[in-house]
């Protein structure tokens, strides 16, 4: 996704958000949703979807990952070393 253009992207986020309509529970779906929201600059809403994965699998080194790297890019480098 992050090849695409920024208009495949918006339009792939907006994909995303209707089969997530329809699986809200799919945390596979709700992890790339996150990603694509970072990659279409919304890293507030993409750190809250990676904020509500992690507390339903705080053992996931990929949701850790995310998780971290949003923290970093949202709130600093402290804070990201803090988590």
């Amino acid at each position: 996704a992050k090849s695409l253009p920024p208009a495949e992207r918006a339009q792939l986020l907006s994909l995303y958000e209707q089969i997530l309509d329809r699986h809200p529970d799919s945390s596979e779906l709700r992890y790339g949703y996150a990603v694509l929201l970072e990659l279409n600059n919304q890293p507030d809403k993409a750190l809250a979807t990676s904020q509500a994965l992690l507390t339903e699998s705080p053992e996931n080194p990929a949701v850790i990952t995310l998780h971290a790297r949003l923290v970093k890019n949202t709130q600093g480098n402290d804070k990201a070393i803090a988590f």
